[in-house]
């Protein structure tokens, strides 16, 4: 398929999706958001991806949604909801259960969707300059792209409503002290730090992976009795992998571990 918002790699084992309207600081298109969705399907569709990454080419990460691209308010309520539905969240249901681990490397502003994006990925690296907001109400406006499901997840009720209810714009030294960002790093060092990480998680396990990040997030809305058996079921499946021997036989071996995702 041939982009027009974002560029497309694939290179050792690791699949990176980079925004590319730099000029507007990587604002959501509606064709952005289905660029976005369709690469994501087709790298997780893709055996020799091991993990996704998604970055901003130039100054930012994703700067929202572009106004200019969305309905021209007063809008009919349908219209937005529709914009939404076909184009935003098609593109974050398909990050959050893409089947393969997700990083979001952040080298700039992440505001309102954007922001949202990046939650929808398992991790975030953010360099120093980057700065994150939930910018909605300074709008009128409620998150959407799913930001009042990702945000108090992954930092807690109070947190998540004060920055949703201030749209306050925080530093990415804010963002990693309260638990958004993973790792903060140098903004000359944020691309060697992605590929490290992604290219460490790319090197294990693809059946075990999967199925790990599947009960990572069915865990926080069920209780401890049903993640039991879940993880029984996944143990008792990754036992009958080639993986799996492979991992023993490099254990005992005292070697690195060669596993194909059998």
């Amino acid at each position: 398929m041939t982009y027009e918002e974002i560029i497309v790699q694939h290179e050792d084992r690791i699949g990176m999706i980079r925004l590319n309207r730099p000029e507007k600081l990587n604002a959501l298109s509606a064709r952005m958001a289905d660029e976005v969705a369709e690469a994501v399907e087709s790298l997780s569709a893709n055996k020799g991806v091991g993990v996704l990454v998604v970055t901003g080419m130039g100054k930012g990460f994703c700067a929202g949604g572009d106004l200019a691209d969305m309905v021209t308010p007063p809008a009919p309520p349908v219209e937005f909801f529709d914009w939404l539905r076909i184009h935003g969240n098609r593109m974050i249901r398909t990050l959050h259960f893409c089947g393969k681990p997700t990083i979001a490397s952040v080298g700039g502003p992440a505001m309102g969707a954007g922001f949202n994006m990046a939650l929808a990925c398992d991790m975030i690296l953010a360099s120093s300059n980057a700065s994150f907001g939930q910018v909605f109400i300074r709008l009128g406006l409620h998150p959407d792209c799913g930001g009042t499901f990702f945000l108090p997840r992954r930092i807690g009720t109070a947190q998540a409503c004060e920055l949703i209810f201030t749209g306050e714009i925080i530093s990415a030294e804010k963002a990693y002290e309260i638990g958004i960002v993973n790792r903060l790093v140098n903004p000359h060092q944020l691309e060697d730090e992605t590929r490290k990480l992604a290219a460490k998680i790319a090197c294990g396990p693809p059946i075990a992976l999967t199925l790990a990040k599947r009960n990572i997030y069915k865990g926080m809305d069920v209780d401890l009795d049903t993640m039991l058996e879940l993880e029984g079921y996944a143990q008792s499946v990754l036992t009958q992998t080639q993986d799996y021997l492979e991992g023993v036989s490099a254990f005992k071996e005292k070697r690195t571990p060669r596993f194909q995702g059998k």
